[in-house]
């Protein structure tokens, strides 16, 4: 192979180095730019609830959990007839909660009156739906358990406990093996990215 053949080599890889580098430094900063982008989205429709309900709680223009539903199907755009908002809503009370009682910029009277009125919203949410927050099977076996106890069947709610018991194991395990999925699921993923595109452009260059 004569200089000229090396030159041209060299300079292929080079380019096709650059490239990489370029192409890499690009997709990180677009990737960063849309997980930025998707939780700064996530913050300001908190904040604008936030703000919504504490408003309505002190107006008394939010008095009942209808009034509570319409706002949260309002900021996260749900349909009418949209009814995923119930474990949401109810999170995202405790969230509120827990907002409320941390925050210096209320006094007393003010935190005391929003916690009370939210508290009192939850504990009606929670009796009209139990257990909304918690997924459909857990949230039957919970529910089973209470009508038992309530009818004195201990032994048929031993029984529900168990199967409940059961359940979180296998969910835990479950949730344990998605974890080490997931630790790796970006980086192979970047990887076979970044082998499609060397690949394809060192077929161009050919």
């Amino acid at each position: 192979m004569d200089a000229i053949d090396l030159s041209a080599v060299f300079t292929k890889q080079f380019f096709l180095f650059a490239f990489l580098i370029v192409f890499t430094v690009v997709y990180v900063f677009a990737a960063k730019r849309f997980l930025s982008s998707s939780q700064d989205r996530r913050r300001r429709r908190q904040e604008a609830l936030y703000t919504a309900i504490s408003q309505g709680f002190l107006k008394a223009t939010v008095d009942a959990v209808e009034d509570l539903v319409n706002l949260y199907k309002g900021v996260h755009k749900l349909g009418a007839d949209d009814i995923s908002y119930r474990a949401g809503l109810s999170r995202t009370l405790r969230e509120y909660l827990v907002d409320i009682v941390s925050s210096s910029s209320l006094d007393v009277a003010e935190t005391k009156r929003l916690k009370d009125k939210a508290t009192a919203i939850l504990k009606e949410i929670e009796a009209q739906a139990p257990y909304a927050d918690l997924p459909v099977a857990e949230r039957n076996l919970l529910v089973d358990v209470e009508r038992f106890v309530r009818a004195g069947d201990n032994i048929s709610a031993a029984m529900k406990l168990q199967d409940l018991a059961g359940l979180i194991e296998v969910r835990s395990e479950a949730f344990e093996r998605l974890q080490a999925a997931n630790k790796w699921s970006v980086p192979l993923a970047v990887i076979g990215l970044v082998l499609t595109v060397v690949f394809g452009t060192i077929s161009l260059i050919k």
